[in-house]
């Protein structure tokens, strides 16, 4: 070993004691920067400041607002939905007699509608073809309003033949009607009208 290599070191082993100084060892050593005030001082060691509570407590307010009024818009939109779904299942059923000469009919369910089939026996049995032809609920805010359907039987059905009986059915939503028309031709209208 040369005299150069024995260069003394400090005893606490942070490097020599002559020449280049590390920021360590001129801080006093990793202790001495985590006491300074700054980037890791004792601010952040004793949580978030009210200021930062408050921003966080507003952002999760704006969100929760907007997250319920979107729920809002939505219900109202599934009631519209429910209403067409409706229309274009009762299309699609007097479609379906008339080209198969089979009578189908439409159950009104009091918080829905089914499909049924006339058997050979001379019985309704009920129909099921997936996607269209299944049993469906109607939305909470969606319901008949029975004392205004026009020529329906006393079972509540819509009996599709060949030719479809002309029939008038009614819904209620909160504000909303809908009349939803069934002609001779087949043809399925929806309305929408204020109650």
């Amino acid at each position: 070993m040369t005299g150069k290599d024995r260069r003394p070191t400090d005893p606490t082993g942070d490097g020599p004691i002559h020449g280049r100084i590390s920021p360590r060892q001129r801080l006093g050593g990793w202790s001495a920067m985590a006491r300074r005030p700054g980037r890791f001082g004792d601010r952040h060691r004793r949580g978030f400041t009210l200021i930062e509570v408050m921003v966080v407590l507003l952002i999760v307010g704006i969100a929760g607002g907007t997250v319920t009024l979107g729920l809002g818009a939505l219900r109202g939109r599934d009631v519209d939905l429910a209403a067409e779904r409706l229309r274009l299942a009762l299309a699609n059923t007097a479609e379906r007699a008339s080209v198969r000469g089979q009578p189908l009919a439409v159950e009104l369910l009091a918080d829905g509608y089914r499909f049924l089939r006339y058997d050979n026996d001379g019985s309704w049995r009920a129909f099921s073809l997936p996607p269209l032809f299944v049993e469906r609920r109607l939305p909470d805010a969606l319901r008949w309003q029975k004392d205004a359907f026009i020529a329906v039987d006393r079972d509540n059905r819509l009996i599709f033949e060949r030719r479809p009986r002309p029939c008038t059915l009614y819904l209620v939503a909160d504000q909303r009607r809908f009349r939803i028309d069934v002609r001779e031709t087949g043809e399925v209208r929806l309305s929408r009208s204020q109650p």
